[in-house]
């Protein structure tokens, strides 16, 4: 197993920011801002890469702006599909590991089953597109390279994510309008980040495309029902009192999302050794750790 120092990529977005913050004390690593390695240029790319000479990289980083997306899918190309290329391909001669972030809009209308790593990708929409060229481009240039589709990312600081929107906005609001047909695998991105680490501290094996998302499936509205209850047993003074279940074509967007993407992750304990909890107990914890913050934000209000 390699013990040098490595590269995250991302460093200062949300699964950056975990990996930072559940980094264990032995790891050493570069975690660049945007301008100093930025992925929508990938000719910069192997003359950095060559400089900084990582023991392992984390491509944390993406085109995550869906809707512009739609706009303008090849700058979204540059930073899903060309530049992870261009890490495989330098990680591959240079015998480095590397771990690949992906996505669970890489498909589309599921069977309404958890969806296994197996399955046929079907993107409905650039951003999906975009990062399944990713995927088969990383592994054409380095089929033992790690790829870890995850789903529904929040966390780890206060006001990051969909969860904490929701929540801030219940603070102020009599009622809330969350979509029900829109279900997923609601991740915590130190979850995510410790089961990375995991990956890292074992043995190089075979790669694969593997998913890595919380147990279980929610719909938004689930999600965010969950997190009001739980908010409110943590003391914060919730002013919702409606949660209203609707439909997507409410808030209509130019990117279509897909109406099921939950992930079966059930096989990270026999491939790694380790597993990811139940999304329920995950929220848990993060609504404890954005309470005080949750509070604070009430008082001002």
């Amino acid at each position: 197993m390699t013990h040098g120092p490595g590269l995250i990529t991302g460093g200062t977005g949300q699964l950056g920011r975990a990996l930072s913050l559940t980094a264990p004390p032995d790891r050493r690593y570069h975690a660049p801002p945007r301008d100093a390695f930025d992925l929508a240029r990938p000719g910069d790319l192997p003359a950095i890469l060559d400089r900084l000479r990582p023991a392992w990289i984390v491509n944390a980083a993406a085109y995550t702006d869906v809707d512009a997306a739609e706009k303008d899918e090849a700058a979204a190309g540059l930073v899903n599909a060309e530049a992870p290329r261009v890490l495989a391909a330098w990680a591959a001669e240079n015998g480095a590991r590397l771990i690949h972030i992906s996505t669970d809009f890489v498909f589309g209308h599921g069977p309404h089953l958890p969806i296994q790593p197996d399955m046929p990708v079907a993107p409905l929409n650039a951003y999906g597109r975009t990062k399944a060229a990713g995927e088969a481009r990383v592994r054409d240039a380095m089929p033992n390279a790690v790829i870890l589709r995850t789903s529904y990312l929040y966390g780890p600081d206060f006001g990051t994510g969909f969860v904490d929107r929701m929540l801030a906005a219940a603070l102020k609001r009599e009622a809330l309008q969350v979509v029900t047909d829109q279900t997923g695998s609601p991740t915590a991105a130190p979850d995510l980040a410790r089961l990375i680490w995991a990956i890292l501290a074992q043995p190089l094996t075979g790669g694969g495309i593997h998913h890595a998302a919380c147990r279980g499936a929610a719909s938004r509205y689930d999600l965010i029902a969950e997190a009001l209850e739980l908010a409110r047993g943590q003391g914060v003074p919730i002013r919702c009192a409606r949660l209203e279940p609707v439909a997507s074509d409410r808030f209509p967007s130019p990117a279509r999302r897909p109406d099921y993407s939950a992930l079966d992750s059930s096989g990270l304990d026999q491939i790694f050794g380790v597993g990811m909890p139940a999304w329920q107990h995950a929220l848990r914890d993060h609504v404890t750790a954005i309470a005080p913050d949750l509070r604070r934000l009430a008082a001002k209000a």
